[in-house]
């Protein structure tokens, strides 16, 4: 942002930037008027001339686009400046989703997923037996990275884990929680159990409605 409002200055401010923007929109110059209109918005979100026409711009690249996603990717862009963010709920992982995911991927996601601020100075170590392998993996986290390894138990961990790998992914994917899974008879847990709520505590989720063309709030 600090960048942009920078080019708008250098380029004489706002009013001027538009004035010349229209110029160049109504000659077809698309791009050239998305590109300099994008400095507009960044340095002042609530310009309503520069949304307005930033919108514009995105709709006619939009149109005009022979690729489908760029075409979407356009007028998404178009209808965040002209309405915000899209409504709705995130969208939650179903259970038939989550059956589908190869365990080496689940972790991998994982690994993705953890807070690394948050993580910062923490430390486990997790056996996790699976009834239905014959593989079991020791999950650690060490100096904020999330390591998943196979075919290794740790002769001292912080907690064990003993579940199938399908209600682990349930677990790992919120669809059920550690109580329902120990109600059930679906977990045993030998060892701390608060480490395990501290280490799912740990694993951010994430927000699928994010801006593209506007600057992020907070």
């Amino acid at each position: 942002m600090e960048a942009a409002e920078r080019y708008v200055d250098y380029m004489g401010g706002a009013e001027e930037v538009i004035t010349k923007a229209r110029k160049s929109f109504n000659e077809g110059d698309y791009r050239w008027v998305a590109q300099v209109m994008n400095h507009v918005v960044l340095s002042d979100p609530e310009n309503i001339q520069a949304r307005a026409l930033l919108a514009d711009t995105y709709e006619q690249l939009g149109y005009q686009a022979e690729s489908g996603p760029w075409r979407n990717f356009y007028l998404t862009g178009a209808f965040e400046l002209r309405h915000g963010l899209p409504g709705g709920f995130p969208g939650k992982m179903s259970k038939g989703m989550v059956q589908g995911i190869p365990l080496e991927n689940l972790f991998q996601a994982l690994a993705v997923r953890l807070n690394g601020p948050k993580a910062e100075g923490k430390h486990f170590v997790i056996n996790l037996f699976f009834t239905d392998r014959e593989d079991p993996y020791l999950l650690t986290v060490e100096n904020a990275v999330l390591h998943a390894f196979r075919d290794r138990q740790d002769a001292h961990p912080m907690v064990k884990l003993s579940l199938s790998s399908l209600d682990f992914k349930y677990l790992m994917a919120g669809l059920m929680t550690a109580a329902d899974l120990i109600s059930e008879g679906r977990l045993v847990v030998e060892g701390d159990l608060t480490k395990l709520v501290e280490f799912t505590g740990l694993l951010d989720q994430f927000d699928p409605f994010f801006p593209i063309v506007t600057p992020r709030k907070g």
